[in-house]
């Protein structure tokens, strides 16, 4: 093994001497005036093996370095210590030693231990730059490599919550529930008897060690833990601050269990918006991006809405869709039990006004229900309506003064039955 070669110092002294007035014109006397100076530099470690071999390839001495692409790394205080460079270090450096057989021009030159690849010029540029680069490659060459940081557990992204644990679980006496939890594919809407609800809609779910994990959308991403059989659940719902990798952390476990049976209390509250937030996915699945066709949105709302069977909507199953609505609406703002007591009772009026409006607006026959055709009407004919050639643009003024004349007869009929 042969002692590192002191070239981070050897550079820097090349590099002082081409830049110094007095040494520019000196010739070649002036590297031999500044290498009789002691000077101080870091260098690598006396230990360290001479891994570029740059002196027996002559790459120094002979100024053949011109193009350097290379990986830098820090050097460790145990890697670099302070040498005096001598003039006699800065002979057995090479950078004063005669001429030394030179690779072709063009060719590509390797150095063991770097990863670097070097072009010798067709000129050689001067010691002073040959002393730069070897200031540059020598802590390259003493790095070493960090240790990489310890991976996180691994996580797979599944579809879902799993099927078993779907449905309704509750804590407590079956009879009188403190907590009840609904879990649907994609949602957990956490309902106490007194307190605030909660409802995360998961944007992804994946599978950590033995956890299935629901994280929603919005700023905080909050997560639930999932894990259990058809009969006994756990859950964690740990801080938004915790890290994945620490999961599930110091949070604590909830134990849940299932009953025969939706108490009385929670089925009259929460039984048609749990049934909405299920009947929700359905139709996002459907009519949401990425959704196969017009066609299959029309067919899932007349699935999830037509509860007669009968193929049509009436005024009574679009207002129960509007129910859960609100209903949905009122858990994600974190509701108590009272709140959404409130809510359900607006939403009745709101529902029946909405389903009024609707049959108004799409009944085409008249026959008091909305049907997939008249719910589909223009909208599954999108993108075949192609128009005229002899159809001629109109005078778009004339159509909006004739809206804003028609929009004052109707405000000056309504003022009159006002008064």
């Amino acid at each position: 093994m042969k002692p590192a070669l002191p070239l981070l110092a050897a550079g820097t002294a090349l590099a002082l001497a081409a830049l110094a007035p007095g040494l520019i014109a000196g010739g070649p006397e002036a590297p031999a005036a500044l290498a009789s100076e002691t000077l101080s530099s870091q260098a690598a470690s006396a230990h360290a093996p001479d891994s570029l071999g740059l002196a027996s390839q002559g790459l120094v001495s002979q100024g053949l370095v011109s193009q350097v692409s290379a990986q830098r790394a820090p050097v460790s205080q145990a890697q670099v210590s302070q040498a005096q460079i001598s003039q006699a270090q800065v002979s057995q450096a090479g950078v004063s030693q005669g001429p030394s057989p030179q690779p072709p021009a063009g060719q590509i030159v390797r150095i063991p231990g770097v990863d670097a690849q070097l072009r010798t010029p067709e000129a050689a540029p001067s010691p002073a730059q040959a002393g730069l680069l070897a200031g540059f490659l020598v802590p390259a060459a003493v790095a070493q490599t960090r240790t990489p940081p310890a991976a996180a557990p691994a996580t797979v992204a599944t579809p879902a919550v799993p099927d078993a644990l779907r449905g309704a679980w509750y804590q407590g006496e079956c009879s009188a529930p403190s907590v009840t939890l609904q879990l649907t594919a994609r949602a957990a809407a956490r309902l106490p008897t007194d307190g605030n609800a909660r409802l995360i809609r998961f944007a992804e779910t994946r599978t950590v060690e033995n956890w299935t994990m629901g994280i929603g959308r919005g700023a905080e991403a909050p997560r639930i833990l999932l894990r259990g059989t058809a009969t006994t659940l756990e859950t964690v719902e740990p801080d938004a601050k915790l890290r994945d990798d620490r999961l599930p952390g110091a949070t604590p476990v909830q134990t849940w269990r299932r009953c025969p049976a939706a108490p009385a209390s929670v089925a009259a509250l929460h039984g048609e918006g749990v049934a909405f937030l299920a009947a929700l996915e359905g139709l996002e699945a459907a009519c949401g991006t990425g959704s196969p066709a017009p066609e299959a949105c029309v067919t899932a709302v007349m699935r999830e809405g037509d509860i007669s069977g009968d193929g049509k909507l009436s005024v009574a199953e679009i207002a129960r869709m509007v129910r859960g609505a609100t209903w949905l609406l009122a858990i994600a703002d974190e509701a108590t039990p009272e709140a959404v007591l409130a809510t359900a009772g607006g939403g009745m009026l709101g529902g029946v006004a909405v389903a009024r409006l609707m049959m108004e607006s799409l009944d085409y026959d008249g026959d008091g229900k909305l049907s997939s055709a008249e719910l589909g009407q223009d909208r599954l004919a999108f993108g075949r309506a192609t128009g005229t050639a002899a159809g001629r643009p109109l005078r778009m003024e004339g159509l909006q003064e004739g809206v804003a004349l028609l929009r004052g007869v109707m405000e000056g009929l309504m003022l009159d039955q006002q008064r």
